[in-house]
């Protein structure tokens, strides 16, 4: 089938900054640091090679333009927010069933090191923090409230897994109408399979894919004439 996108995307553009947040996802210890959490799930299942290519992913290429992007919305006070797969009850039970097991193995509770951000990335203060306990986040956190309060409409998604909680949160962003778009370079999977049609997946149908360097010029010049960029 011959690849296709929304007419409306020609027009898409970061036009607002003040109405654009950065939505950073799961760099946590949990989930993208190479000696916690799915690290060790990855090492006694005999996974080395998968591990390997993702975390070295996520040193190489993930965390250097997710720290760009991140400084270049700190300099010029943008919205940032800072969302954590964490669970607060004892047995999980927030969590839906199919996916409890794996969270109790992975130790994904509110207060251990392993649900800790990675220091690269770590919120800042007044950065809003959403705890969440599904893939999307618009599922089970308060993120679309705190997003409508904030008068933000236009929403960068960067952060771990692409093709499942990255992905999932955007989609549903997009269904409620937020302008939405991936930074292909500043998320990850565990596999590129995953993570590119995930990619093509969302920017046929939901929103758009750029790398860091267009969104920040993007961002910056569609202020260029104005005071605060």
């Amino acid at each position: 089938m011959k690849d296709w996108t929304w007419e409306f995307k020609n027009e898409f553009k970061l036009v607002e900054p003040a109405r654009t947040a950065l939505v950073i996802i799961n760099m946590q210890n949990a989930t993208a640091c190479r000696t916690e959490g799915i690290a060790a799930v990855m090492r006694e299942s005999g996974e080395h090679t998968v591990g390997e290519r993702y975390f070295s992913q996520i040193e190489q290429v993930v965390l250097p333009n997710l720290k760009k992007l991140l400084t270049f919305f700190r300099k010029y006070g943008l919205m940032v927010l800072h969302v954590s797969s964490a669970l607060s009850r004892q047995n999980y039970s927030e969590m839906a069933t199919e996916l409890r097991n794996s969270a109790m193995y992975i130790g994904n509770r509110v207060e251990p090191k392993v649900n800790q951000f990675l220091p690269e990335v770590a919120p800042k203060k007044g950065e809003p923090v959403i705890q969440k306990s599904s893939f999307s986040a618009f599922i089970s956190s308060p993120i679309d409230r705190v997003l409508r309060e904030l008068n933000v409409n236009y929403l960068i998604f960067t952060g771990v897994f692409t093709n499942l909680d990255v992905e999932g949160t955007a989609r549903n962003a997009a269904d409620l109408s937020y302008r939405c778009t991936i930074a292909e370079d500043c998320c990850s999977s565990i596999s590129n399979n995953l993570h590119n049609w995930a990619l093509k997946n969302f920017n046929a149908l939901h929103g758009m894919v750029r790398n860091s360097n267009s969104v920040i010029n993007e961002l910056f010049l569609s202020n260029r004439n104005k005071s605060d960029i």
